[in-house]
């Protein structure tokens, strides 16, 4: 009886499919999704290949594993698994298979807060744990914006880039007339990095004056409307 997978085979004899070929496809698919992927073959694990059927080839058998275009691997794929002898083919399948794909990426080295900076470490974890799009460590600092687990991976989903100056912060306001630069001192009204146009609050003049972040505690006004 075929169990969880479609069998075409191509002789009129068939022979009972041995339990010892599960090893060899296994190995094949590993190989076949690393290579896919891009990754090494240790970073694929084969859980389970359902291969429960008869076919017609004998013991000297080589086997090719296809996949379809853009598959992710995620939950349970379909492979197309063929058999060859002596370079007749001997048996297709389409065969469902469970497969893990480990990546080695931006992680938190320990639980975190909402606002708290976050260490990072490489760690190796499962793709199908990622949700969202990981973070480059080099381009941080970072800070959490929700509470995050040590371990876990980093996506912009659970944080975001230091500012270089936060809301309420004190700030120099400066302003060029020709030759002549004025400065007065204002607070932020939001969450800027370097470069950013902000709104800041003229403390001189109770009014709200708009400009751009030129370095860490100082903002250039007017230019842009």
């Amino acid at each position: 009886m075929f169990t969880l997978a479609i069998a075409m085979v191509f002789s009129a004899g068939v022979a009972q499919a041995e339990p010892a070929l599960l090893g060899p496809i296994s190995r094949e698919v590993q190989s076949h999704v690393a290579k896919v992927v891009g990754i090494p073959d240790a970073d694929v694990d084969v859980e389970w290949v359902g291969f429960d059927v008869t076919h017609a080839c004998g013991a000297d058998v080589d086997i090719d594993i296809e996949t379809s275009t853009g598959e992710q691997f995620r939950g349970q794929t379909y492979l197309k698994v063929r058999l060859t002898e002596g370079g007749i083919s001997c048996g297709r399948f389409s065969v469902p298979a469970r497969i893990k794909i480990w990546k080695h990426v931006p992680v938190a080295s320990e639980a975190v807060r909402p606002g708290e900076p976050v260490s990072i470490v490489d760690g190796r974890v499962a793709m199908s744990t990622i949700r969202g799009v990981l973070v480059d460590a080099d381009s941080g600092p970072w800070v959490a914006a929700r509470s995050i687990r040590a371990g876990q991976p980093l996506t912009s989903r659970y944080v975001k880039r230091k500012p270089a100056m936060s809301t309420g912060q004190s700030v120099d306001i400066v302003a060029d007339f020709g030759g002549l630069q004025i400065k007065a001192e204002g607070r932020m009204l939001a969450d800027a990095h370097l470069g950013d146009w902000v709104r800041v609050a003229n403390l001189a003049t109770d009014t709200v004056v708009q400009g751009q972040l030129i370095a860490p505690g100082t903002v250039r006004a007017g230019g842009r409307r």
